[in-house]
């Protein structure tokens, strides 16, 4: 690994850049988030910026979820049951069969 980073300093940038991220993320450090965006801008690295335009749109939502303790991971979890059991039923009953399956499930 440490000759692939010496050999390509893009690669050993990129890295850096990517564990940054991850530490603020991990950490819920918004004001972290803010200058890796400023470095990731500064860098050069093409792919990355462009990943942080996409990021642009939600960066609201990118800070708030560093920043609060609010988890919408419940609600994910009962819509992929739920996608789930109809995607086992498919073709094969009605909408009040599969109510009454995930209704007793729950």
């Amino acid at each position: 690994m440490a000759l692939l980073l010496s050999t390509f300093p893009e690669l050993a940038e990129l890295c850096r850049l990517t564990r940054t991220l991850v530490r603020a993320l991990l950490e819920r450090t918004p004001e972290l988030l803010g200058s890796w965006r400023d470095e990731v801008e500064q860098s050069g690295l093409k792919s990355l910026q462009a990943f942080v335009d996409g990021l642009r749109y939600e960066w609201s939502a990118l800070v708030a979820a560093c920043s609060t303790s609010w988890s919408n991971g419940p609600t994910e979890g009962v819509a992929n049951r739920l996608k789930l059991v109809k995607r086992q039923m498919f073709g094969r009953g009605s909408f009040e069969l599969l109510r009454k399956k995930v209704l007793l499930a729950a």
